[in-house]
């Protein structure tokens, strides 16, 4: 007969083994294409705002299809994020600026996103009509991984510029619950859309593991009640 301590100990090494990735590395991107092309099959999830009115407010403390925003926007009236259209965007027609006189963000802004789910990818775009250089918008993540953007353009829009932001970390243990987009306090507007994120997957052969165990666990309560 099995023990029933000797088989949690050896499923949990199981699991572990087969949930840890060999070599992994966390790889960042400034295009959505590679980012896209990085994640392959891999189930994600696209905020784009599109099923949202235009004017919709998002208030601080807002969840929407799993994630939620939280924020402290400078400017005066305590401005709100605003899903609005009135610039050219990645994704028709609609990204996320503000309710203030500018409809867009401001150099110096920032507002976390924290999601239902662990993570394992993140990246958007940040769409401004001024000058922006290197490392001017950064993602970090609550465990520490960031990535800013470089000073390449990814689409060029009639109104303005998008800069891509991604990184992928195949450490599934470095797995993140919530971001945090930043910018620089200098004297640009920008607006954001297209947030996509992955979970953390669960591999094939983990399911397989915890039918066995299940298996295993009903044989052995069968045998003791037999014995």
């Amino acid at each position: 007969m099995i023990n029933p301590r000797t088989l949690g100990a050896v499923c949990a090494c199981l699991l572990a083994f087969l949930v840890a990735p060999t070599n992994a590395v966390t790889t960042f991107y400034d295009t959505q294409s590679g980012y896209l092309g990085a994640l392959g099959g891999s189930s994600s999830t696209t905020y784009n705002f599109d099923e949202l009115d235009a004017g919709t407010l998002i208030a601080s403390g807002d969840t929407l299809n799993g994630a939620t925003f939280s924020y402290s926007l400078s400017g005066p009236d305590n401005p709100s994020i605003l899903v609005d259209n009135y610039f050219n965007t990645t994704s028709p027609s609609n990204y996320l600026g503000t309710n203030d006189s500018s409809g867009a963000f401001v150099g110096g802004d920032s507002f976390t996103v924290t999601f239902d789910h662990t993570m394992r990818a993140i990246g958007l775009y940040v769409i401004s009509a001024d000058l922006i250089l290197a490392s001017d918008f950064t993602i970090t993540t609550n465990n520490g991984q960031s990535v800013s953007n470089t000073a390449s353009v990814d689409v060029s829009l009639a109104d303005g510029e998008a800069y891509f932001i991604g990184l992928i970390e195949d450490d599934y243990s470095l797995g993140f619950n919530s971001i945090t987009l930043s910018s620089l306090d200098a004297g640009y507007i920008f607006n954001v859309d297209n947030i996509t994120v992955s979970q953390v997957p669960l591999p094939g052969a983990v399911w397989l593991l915890i039918s066995g165990i299940l298996g295993l666990a009903g044989f052995s309560r069968y045998s003791i009640s037999r014995a």
